[in-house]
């Protein structure tokens, strides 16, 4: 660790101005907002939150936005097998017209307002598993 002890940490932190810990505390509250709204699925969320949040937590390093997108978008096609195109769009934070191409990295077409992925490993539906073969992942989707 960075400290020996946690003496050594906090004779340093009182040494800190007020307002430079008070931006940090916000700073992190606001990062745990955000990882939390993302690791829940509530994808609509994430993108109001960070809308209001991105001055506070520094901006997006480049390309930020495209690389949750894309991790959204895998989200989906490991979920489900199909969803609203609406709903899908609402996830992403794009317009709908543009989900055909942000999804053809997944193999998904776009018709008929809605999203559909080709069945894989974890969105096929299939026969119920035994429960010593059950990931986290599945548990996590029944809960949601």
């Amino acid at each position: 660790t960075l400290f020996r002890s946690s003496s050594d940490f906090d004779a340093l932190y009182v040494q800190l101005p007020p307002n430079f810990t008070s931006t940090i505390t916000e700073q992190i509250a606001a990062l745990c907002e955000l990882d939390s709204a993302l690791h829940s699925a509530q994808f609509p969320l994430f993108w109001s939150s960070w809308e209001a949040k991105k001055a506070l937590v520094g901006g997006a390093a480049p390309k930020f936005e495209e690389a949750v997108r894309s991790t959204i978008a895998q989200q989906l096609s490991r979920c489900v097998v199909s969803v609203a195109d609406k709903d899908a769009a609402e996830a992403l934070n794009v317009p709908a017209k543009e989900l055909s191409k942000i999804l053809a990295a997944y193999q998904a077409t776009v018709a008929g307002g809605k999203v559909t992925f080709p069945h894989n490993e974890t969105n096929n539906g299939g026969p119920a598993k035994k429960a010593g073969s059950v990931s986290l992942e599945q548990l996590v989707k029944l809960q949601q």
